[in-house]
């Protein structure tokens, strides 16, 4: 018998000053809107580029549930995937004096982390210190969105005036240590410039994500079996 399969998917949709069109989806994890667990990380987030942010490539098929890294749970070293990292110029120049525990503050929030309802101004600590020759450090709370063009200043946590780094280029993003392409998850904001690009990308999910509980409830038990058939 075939896999009584679900998936709930919340999709707000809402605008920010630009404009800019933002597609907000979730999956609803509770076990009577979404199951079996398998389908809970079911959203294909292609991983940002020097150029280009996260965004949602799809929601899943069944072949890319085996295939694609699903962003667990913290604590997870080497914290892949988990929207923590932040890098900058002139975080690479002052890699040297920077300490883990140290404080992170991002003001002004970027827009969209404003409407999610992020604290203002965004502030954490230093967890991993990228290292000689690097541009980033992990902060110990995520970033409620991907952003670039940040405002950010990095300060001795004792000696809160103690700049160690700052400036106006920080990039907040997923850790990706070994250069994915994608990762696979349960929440996701993606941003559009264009009206119709984000109305087409709505329609998508919602056939995606029929197509996938459709193809999930798929069992060699609808296959299985001997009939005599008449075609005329």
């Amino acid at each position: 018998m075939a896999l009584d399969a679900k998936l709930t998917l919340a999709l707000e949709r809402f605008t920010l000053v630009g404009p800019t069109y933002v597609l907000h989806t979730a999956v609803d994890t509770a076990p009577a809107k979404t199951d079996p667990a398998q389908l809970f990380n079911s959203l294909l987030i292609c991983l940002n580029t020097i150029s280009q942010p996260d965004y949602l490539a799809r929601v899943c098929t069944r072949d890319d549930l085996e295939l694609y890294s699903e962003v667990v749970a913290a604590p997870a070293t080497p914290y892949e995937f988990h929207l923590i990292k932040l890098h900058a110029s002139g975080i690479q120049t002052f890699m040297g004096s920077i300490l883990v525990g140290d404080d992170i503050i991002i003001t002004p929030v970027p827009a969209l982390w404003n409407y999610i309802g992020g604290a203002v101004p965004f502030m954490a600590r230093v967890l991993v210190v990228g290292g000689t020759g690097t541009d980033y450090v992990l902060a110990d709370t995520a970033f409620p969105a991907y952003a670039n063009g940040v405002t950010y200043a990095i300060t001795e946590h004792s000696v809160p005036g103690n700049i160690r780094a700052s400036g106006v280029d920080g990039v907040a993003c997923r850790h990706n240590p070994n250069s994915a392409l994608y990762c696979r998850t349960l929440e996701d904001y993606t941003c559009f410039t264009d009206i119709l690009e984000a109305i087409d990308k709505l329609e998508a999910v919602r056939a995606q994500a029929l197509g996938l509980v459709k193809t999930f409830e798929r069992t060699e038990a609808e296959f299985v079996g001997s009939d005599v058939e008449l075609f005329t």
